[in-house]
């Protein structure tokens, strides 16, 4: 045996609203409201069971969506000082990595909810990308560019600091 898959499908966006859908019956299965602006870009692990939002109120918030009355675990108000325009996350999900119209990326823990700010871009982060070998984060901003980071060396670097 392995994880049991629960099929589900988040959706976010002007209404504030977090709502869950059954993808094979097309059934709402839950609506909570979720920030107190524009939900910008959702996370959900791999059996259904957690999710982690993201919002122009510079918010991010991780769920426990597993049982019928989902709740918020988690919320990160200090992370970012502007809007939270996305996330990415390893597959365990416990490595996250937030961005924003700040221009900075962070990096939190989720086994221990800690957060460490990593680096600031020259300008706002439109979106990030870490391949499945974790050892890079791809960033793209309102500039027309792409950078690439090597995580191993700007987490070590903040450890030490």
């Amino acid at each position: 045996g392995g994880t049991e898959y629960n099929p589900i499908v988040l959706s976010g966006g002007t209404d504030l609203y977090l709502r869950a859908f059954d993808p094979r019956s097309k059934e709402l299965i839950f609506k909570i409201k979720g920030h107190n602006d524009v939900i910008r870009d959702i996370l959900i692990n791999r059996d259904g069971t957690k999710a982690i939002t993201c919002s122009s109120d510079s918010t991010v918030k991780v769920w426990d969506i597993g049982e019928q009355r989902p709740w918020c675990l988690k919320t990160y108000a200090d992370l970012h000082n502007d809007s939270v325009w996305t996330m990415a996350i390893d597959p365990s999900f416990t490595r996250l990595f937030t961005a924003s119209k700040d221009n900075e990326v962070h990096f939190t823990d989720l086994t221990n909810l800690q957060s460490t700010y990593l680096f600031k871009e020259t300008s706002p982060v439109l979106s990030i990308c870490l391949p499945t070998d974790e050892k890079k984060l791809y960033v793209s901003t309102t500039k027309p560019e792409i950078h690439e980071w090597n995580l191993d060396q700007v987490i070590s670097q903040k450890r030490l600091e």
